[in-house]
């Protein structure tokens, strides 16, 4: 049995190494584009979504063996984020819209649907953009780690005001939420994603979004 695998093969970098957050420091280390980041853990075949989070950190490796991981050069992670991103904004904002639309119509049933399809594409986002910044990808210079640091961070609070309004049956506050907040990040995120890999987005198609509105 093998006591680590990376992407299907055995993994023979284990010597010194004690904890899951040493492993992953081995995994990644090294810089550039080609620099490998890890995408998925498995420890013992149970998936580890939290991988990267303190209390998991100092897993002891003989616990959790066999260890099962994913990796992918960082250029494609910020390729696939930025792509994903750029495909699904002008969908999502015109969904946010429409769902806005059946809060304020009082098609209740409807309307929550629609919610829950918003808020599963916007926490999928949310992922891809964070593991750009977790695994520290973003280019160098500017203020690219901040903005999109605040942006999620704004994503955040918008998402438990949604849940908040939803539970509390305010239809109006969470269409409002959808209607204002959500659809003037949206573009944002646009640019933010454009940011953080100019090459990979200049074959992208053009979202067409504006703060606020669609653009048909």
């Amino acid at each position: 049995m093998n006591m680590c695998a990376v992407n299907g093969q055995e993994y023979l970098g284990l010597e010194g190494l004690k904890t899951w957050g040493q492993l992953l420091l081995a995994l990644e280390n090294g810089a550039g584009t080609d620099r490998a980041v890890v995408t998925a853990v498995r420890f013992a075949g149970v998936d580890q979504p939290s991988f990267r989070e303190p209390d998991l950190l100092g897993t002891v490796l003989e616990t959790a063996v066999p260890i099962d991981v994913e990796t992918i050069p960082s250029r494609e992670l910020i390729a696939e984020a930025v792509e994903t991103g750029l495909n699904d904004i002008a969908p999502l904002l015109e969904a946010a819209q429409q769902t806005a639309d059946a809060f304020r119509c009082h098609d209740i049933a409807d309307a929550q649907v629609r919610l829950g399809e918003v808020v599963t594409t916007l926490q999928a986002l949310t992922q891809l953009t964070a593991a750009v910044i977790q695994a520290d990808l973003l280019p160098e210079g500017a203020n690219v780690k901040r903005q999109s640091s605040a942006l999620l961070q704004r994503l955040g609070g918008d998402l438990e005001a949604l849940v908040t309004a939803a539970g509390n049956e305010d239809w109006i506050t969470v269409a409002d939420v959808l209607e204002y907040d959500i659809a003037e990040l949206l573009p944002e995120w646009v640019t933010v994603l454009r940011t953080l890999a100019p090459s990979s987005s200049e074959s992208a198609p053009e979202t067409p979004v504006a703060a606020g509105h669609l653009v048909s």
